[in-house]
């Protein structure tokens, strides 16, 4: 576990806004493979909107393979490929300018392991998988919960595959440092991306106890938060309450839902920290809670079953 000792204060990370970052599509594409624009014959470069997912893939080569040749002989070398790639990626994104350098922060290789084209049987190229580290001025660097690059090394060590869920970092400032409660005595200290549709302003720490079932949190700075849903049988209706802890006490909440029959359809259900949702309803519900004070905003989601007389939810 990273150190418990007193501190007054951690280190939290605002994020690049992902819209400005979707913006540029078409320099990052230039940048990292070379390409006219996103889309380059068969190879499409896509960045999502929302969390900033990078996606790249080379549809010409990818899972195509007839035999072995050209590719790395082992997964040290596929590694060192990556690397390099990754090394040269970052100068080229710097001379980019704009602010591209931090789609690629500091990497710390995990594993690399064969992959066999479904068609013919044979490896079709190696996947490397990096992690990624962030300071919190509380000591050493810290892991990124969910801050994962996914390098595909074909053959003749051309990159024909990347997936990169890192939300690039604008600036760090620094937030109240929460200890970790009894319960969390044993849990480790990270930091933590949310999921891929959720909003997030900022890179916060988190104390994960990695091994439970639920991946409890707990929050570690004044400006991560961790919201319970908690659902009641009260009547007719089914009553979700927001219970939120940690950031400054001072909460916004916005309620949505889509039913399961209809998951492309949203219906808003208010702004208190509670809603009512009829018996019978069989729904995705989320509530996106902001502290009003530092602006720091997490998602909490759902999924709800209900009959008459017997509510069963799922986090």
């Amino acid at each position: 576990m990273a150190n418990k000792r007193a501190h007054s204060n951690i280190l939290v990370y605002r994020l690049v806004t992902p819209d400005s970052i979707a913006a540029r599509v078409d320099v990052i594409a230039a940048a990292l493979f070379g390409m006219k624009s996103a889309v380059d014959s068969g190879r499409s470069l896509t960045v999502s909107p929302l969390p900033a997912l990078l996606l790249f893939s080379d549809a010409d080569r990818l899972f195509l393979a007839r035999s072995p040749a050209g590719l790395p002989r082992d997964s040290d070398t596929a590694q060192r490929v990556a690397e390099r790639f990754i090394a040269d990626s970052r100068k080229r994104l710097a001379q980019a300018g704009e602010g591209l350098a931090a789609l690629l922060p500091p990497l710390v290789h995990e594993s690399t392991r064969a992959v066999r084209a479904p068609r013919s049987g044979f490896p079709d190229h190696w996947v490397c998988i990096f992690s990624t580290r962030v300071m919190s001025g509380v000591g050493p660097p810290l892991p990124v919960m969910n801050g994962l690059f996914e390098i595909r090394v074909g053959a003749e060590g051309r990159i024909v595959g990347l997936t990169s869920t890192w939300r690039p970092l604008a600036e760090a400032v620094r937030s109240m440092y929460i200890p970790p409660p009894k319960e969390a005595s044993d849990a480790a200290l990270v930091y933590r991306i949310e999921g891929s549709l959720a909003p997030q302003r900022f890179l916060s720490p988190y104390y994960v106890r990695v091994h439970d079932d639920d991946g409890r949190l707990w929050p570690a700075s004044g400006h991560s938060l961790v919201i319970d849903m908690i659902a009641e049988q009260t009547g007719a209706d089914i009553q979700l309450r927001a219970l939120p802890s940690g950031g400054s006490d001072s909460y916004r909440f916005a309620w949505a839902m889509w039913h399961l029959t209809s998951p492309n359809t949203f219906t808003a259900l208010g702004t208190d920290s509670r809603v009512r949702i009829p018996l019978g309803t069989a729904a995705n519900v989320i509530v996106d809670v902001e502290d009003t004070k530092t602006g720091a905003i997490v998602r909490a989601e759902r999924l709800l079953f209900a009959s008459f007389g017997q509510v069963v939810s799922r986090a």
